[in-house]
């Protein structure tokens, strides 16, 4: 089954502190994921003029912009989110979002940890919206952990690759 997204949909950086300068501004770029706050640039290298997310364009979230992340750093999601894919880059983002917080686009949501870098993982602390068409596959080399349970969740979960690592 394929995941669609949205007309116009893209893969958007995390850039929430130096505007278009090259990169996210910091080795440890955190802040909090919204739909007000404009952190989200259209350039991989982050010199583009960030904007905000848009929920209805069925964007993939990459974290994050340029190449200057190299640690740990943390991202909370502050408002429900609509997202198709989320893309780890450089560092070790932590995603963390309360439940009902993040829905999937088009009921499908791909997850890419990115190529192993030392020890640069993803973490997604979020409790996904229990549809039963929902799917999520994991289309990474690197090593994904799922630290919330996803026990209620009753949607497909697809991996073609990496390492996934959930609670028990």
């Amino acid at each position: 089954m394929a995941a669609s997204t949205a007309a116009g949909a893209a893969t958007v950086y995390w850039d929430p502190t130096n505007g278009p300068a090259a990169g996210p501004g910091s080795a440890t770029p955190a802040g909090t994921w919204d739909t007000v706050s404009s952190q989200w640039n259209p350039t991989a290298d982050g010199t583009g003029t960030p904007g905000v997310w848009n929920n209805a364009s069925g964007d993939t979230a990459a974290f994050s912009a340029g190449t200057d992340s190299t640690g740990t750093y943390a991202i909370t999601v502050g408002a429900p989110i609509t997202v198709a894919g989320i893309t780890r880059e450089e560092g070790q983002p932590v995603i963390s979002a309360a439940a009902g917080l993040v829905t999937l686009a088009n009921n499908a949501l791909a997850i890419d940890a990115g190529v192993p870098s030392g020890t640069q993982n993803l973490t997604v602390n979020i409790v996904f919206d229990n549809a039963p068409t929902n799917v999520i596959t994991t289309t990474d080399t690197a090593l994904l952990f799922l630290n919330t349970s996803q026990t209620a969740y009753v949607g497909k979960w697809v991996s073609k690759g990496g390492t996934l690592r959930v609670p028990g």
